[in-house]
């Protein structure tokens, strides 16, 4: 009889066990979403949800059969189940877009699972496609996230124009207007009707930039463009006989790379002759002086060692008021 009750406790602490897990993993499981179909919305069937890693790769097929939505009890509410397509990761972000067969889509909503029980609704928001301009799509917001933290990705179109509320993880606005200069300039300059001081205008005043910012930017691209009277020509810039040059790009090709280590040390050698500009965009420690020890310094900044230089700063010279070659030392 001992014997027995012995068992008997056994199995329950067992059965009491096995319940926890059970709640554990359920409660591990509840990764749902949900979306109010926009009511415009007419003659689909389905609605699917397609997410994917930010930067990286989609979680399932578009609109494949892991991503079709369940409804519920309300009219135009579907639901969705992140572990069909095996879960979200805490401290991940993704975008989400929420679709029908007939075409009709979201605009990317960033989300992680911070967002999970949470619904994506559509308000009257209407986005252009940030590649294609003759598309558009729904904005989507969350209901109990702020816009700005998680919500539709701010993004700048192929035309010049800023989509979205949201910056991507580990961008600044000052990045997203460098994409857009490097990928996107020459499309808006065919496509928007504006001309260049308009295009960079628009962008600035709408991401809240600084013309001190801008003028930095616009030097780093290495774009040739005009903006507020100076002429931005492949990353340096002149303002009437006087020219700006970035510290380190010593073959002045608008890029700061190895190439320019190896211009300073040619032309100290005399192998090359030295560009007209050249002292001031290769003196890196501002000393006065050009020097190997300017080549070592953008080496050592390429590989990220710290070291004190100048280099990614732009410095002013007038045209005519030099020889032009290098002051060595």
């Amino acid at each position: 009889m001992r014997n027995m009750k012995k068992i008997l406790a056994f199995v329950l602490v067992l059965m009491l066990a096995l319940s926890t897990c059970v709640v554990g993993a359920s409660a591990a499981e509840d990764q749902t979403i949900y979306f109010e179909v926009p009511a415009d919305w007419t003659t689909w069937t389905s609605v699917f949800c397609h997410v994917y890693v930010y930067g990286g790769d989609s979680l399932a097929n578009w609109q494949s059969k892991k991503e079709k939505c369940t409804a519920t009890d309300t009219e135009g509410l579907f639901s969705y189940n992140l572990t069909k397509v095996g879960g979200i990761e805490e401290g991940v972000i993704y975008g989400v877009i929420f679709s029908v067969e007939t075409g009709m889509e979201t605009y990317t909503t960033l989300m992680s699972t911070d967002c999970i029980g949470d619904t994506l609704y559509c308000d009257d928001t209407i986005y252009e496609n940030p590649v294609d301009s003759n598309k558009t799509c729904r904005a989507a917001f969350w209901k109990n996230q702020d816009a700005t933290v998680y919500g539709p990705l701010l993004q700048i179109t192929s035309i010049g124009n800023i989509v979205g509320t949201c910056l991507p993880p580990d961008t600044t606005v000052e990045d997203v207007f460098l994409t857009f200069l490097v990928d996107y300039l020459d499309s808006a300059r065919t496509y928007s009707g504006k001309d260049d001081q308009t295009i960079i205008d628009d962008v600035v005043q709408g991401l809240g930039l600084t013309e001190e910012t801008t003028d930095a930017i616009l030097t780093k691209s290495g774009v040739s463009i005009t903006w507020n009277g100076k002429n931005y020509v492949g990353g340096n810039t002149s303002t009437g006989d006087e020219i700006y040059v970035i510290v380190g790009d010593s073959n002045l090709d608008g890029k700061i790379n190895i190439k320019d280590a190896t211009y300073i040390q040619k032309a100290l050698a005399d192998i090359v002759a030295p560009n007209i500009f050249n002292d001031k965009a290769s003196d890196t420690n501002g000393d006065g002086i050009v020097n190997i020890k300017d080549a070592t310094t953008i080496q050592k900044s390429l590989a990220d060692i710290e070291v004190d230089h100048q280099i990614g700063t732009y410095v002013g010279i007038f045209i005519g008021t030099g020889s032009g070659s290098i002051t060595t030392g």
